[in-house]
């Protein structure tokens, strides 16, 4: 399991680069995976906090973009995912190319 690493036992990881490497992998793929998991049958990501964010057209761009820098090694998205989450953002692309 991956844990805060305290002062102490930095110099470890100096010894143990691959479980370093392994501890932030795994990280990555949680908020990867976290992070597909919210997003919505219409492919967008939808604020359920903030009414002005609530159409997901102001987040989904930034939280795809995140997503698509996640290396494959670490995440793969889920089947359709993508595909889904472009699609919302072509539906709600304006003709000058505003989003929203």
């Amino acid at each position: 399991e991956c844990t805060m690493i305290s002062a102490r036992y930095r110099l470890a990881l100096l010894a143990a680069p691959a479980a370093f490497l392994s501890c932030r992998r795994n990280a990555l793929a949680a908020g990867a995976d976290y992070l597909w998991k919210q997003q919505a049958d219409d492919g967008g990501w939808h604020s359920a906090a903030y009414g002005l964010m609530r159409s997901g057209q102001s987040l989904s761009a930034f939280v795809l973009d995140a997503l698509l820098r996640v290396p494959a090694a670490a995440f793969r998205p889920p089947k359709q995912a993508v595909d889904r989450a472009l699609a919302f953002l072509q539906r709600h692309t304006q003709p000058s190319g505003a989003l929203g």
